[in-house]
This record gives C-alpha cells, sequence and structure tokens, in this order.
C-alpha cells in the first residue's frame, strides 16, 4: 500500500498542496482522480468533434469534368 506501510497517509502530508493533492501518484484517490480526468477529457473531445463535425458541401462539378469527348 501507498506510504510504505509506517502507519502515514499520504493524503494528510502537509506538502500536497492545490493541484498536487488532487493528482497525485502517491495515492489511490490521486491516480483514481488522474484516470477520471483524463477519461473525461478524452469525453469531451469526442463530444466536440461529433457537434462541431465539418460538413463540408460537395465540390461543384465544372461541365467541362464530366464531358466525355470520344
Amino acid at each position: 500500500m501507498a506510504g510504505g506501510g509506517d502507519g502515514h497517509d499520504p493524503w494528510d502530508d502537509p506538502s500536497l498542496k492545490g493541484f498536487k493533492r488532487y493528482f497525485n501518484n502517491k495515492t489511490q484517490k490521486g491516480r483514481a482522480n488522474v484516470a477520471i480526468a483524463t477519461y473525461a477529457v478524452l469525453a469531451v473531445y469526442i463530444v466536440y468533434a461529433k457537434v462541431y463535425k465539418s460538413k463540408k458541401a460537395p465540390a461543384p462539378t465544372n461541365a467541362s469534368d464530366t464531358c466525355r469527348c470520344d
């Protein structure tokens, strides 16, 4: 278990402040928060890509492009 078995809980470590307290690799809770944040960012990206997917209009056809001159 994290903490080396000395009875010290890394979550109570006074050196962990702010962002480092919630996203660290010393605690199970910190690693879970990193994984959750990663999945959340991926989900937001996928939703953004689906909503704002560019729908390109078909290229205008030119009469000279479709002409078959045999």
